[in-house]
């Protein structure tokens, strides 16, 4: 039950600390020189990509959000990194879809010039990814620099 309410509370921050900006930079317009906090309309997906396409973006974050509570009992009881990840998903996909079913769009506002508009809710998800990859590699990267000491070991 704790970890339920864990999970809900992280999703929930998230999702709040998203709707939040959201809300003040549709109205406000912010530049700070290498930074531009202003609204960008994405009707498309990760940076931009695949414009237009915002009814298979729909559906694709249903599916996700729904294989999220359908598994919800195995991802609670994974490692904490699998679970904080996949509550992070949760609350991008869900602070995504609610902008594109109201608007036609997601609300993009944070804008370094160099690099395509994105949102908290985008933020969130990209750092699960990033989590999910070093759960995912950090038994690997830990055999190769068992290898790498033990090849080191011999040379002395």
């Amino acid at each position: 039950m704790a970890l339920t309410k864990n999970f809900f509370f992280l999703a929930g921050g998230i999702f709040l600390v998203d709707r939040i900006f959201k809300t003040i930079f549709q109205k406000v317009s912010v530049d700070l020189g290498f930074l531009n906090l202003h609204l960008v309309k994405n009707t498309g997906g990760f940076w931009g990509l695949l414009q237009g396409m915002n009814f298979i973006f729909v559906i694709v974050t249903l599916l996700v959000l729904l294989g999220i509570l359908f598994f919800f009992r195995r991802i609670l009881a994974s490692p904490k990194l699998i679970w904080v990840s996949f509550a992070l998903i949760f609350a991008g996909g869900l602070g995504n879809l609610i902008d594109r079913l109201a608007l036609g769009y997601v609300i993009d506002f944070i804008d370094f010039g160099f690099w395509p508009a994105f949102n908290i809710a985008d933020a969130a998800i990209s750092v699960a990814i990033v989590l999910l990859l070093v759960h995912e590699f950090k038994p690997l990267v830990s055999k190769l620099l068992v290898k790498k000491k033990r090849l080191n070991e011999r040379k002395v």
